[in-house]
């Protein structure tokens, strides 16, 4: 899930570059609350294996900060610079 939706223009750009990850083939929204989202991710590879590639992306107008990394599920949270 992904916390800190309220920012759309974050939210958009994080899953932008979530489809340039290598491994990811596809991803679905399955929930959208106010300021949260739950994203199905298909990705060939360990959940902690994810979490390492987000750390790696750029992100010049906020940051993101991985809360929880579970074996199937990862917990991030949209930070505005």
């Amino acid at each position: 899930s992904i916390v800190g939706t309220g920012h759309l223009a974050s939210y958009v750009k994080l899953r932008k570059s979530l489809n340039t990850i290598p491994g990811v083939e596809g991803i679905r929204v399955k929930e959208i609350k106010p300021n949260e989202a739950t994203l199905l991710v298909e990705y060939k590879g360990k959940a902690k294996d994810l979490a390492s590639a987000m750390m790696l992306q750029n992100f010049k107008s906020f940051g993101i900060n991985i809360s929880e990394v579970a074996d199937t599920s990862l917990r991030v949270e949209l930070i505005q610079n």
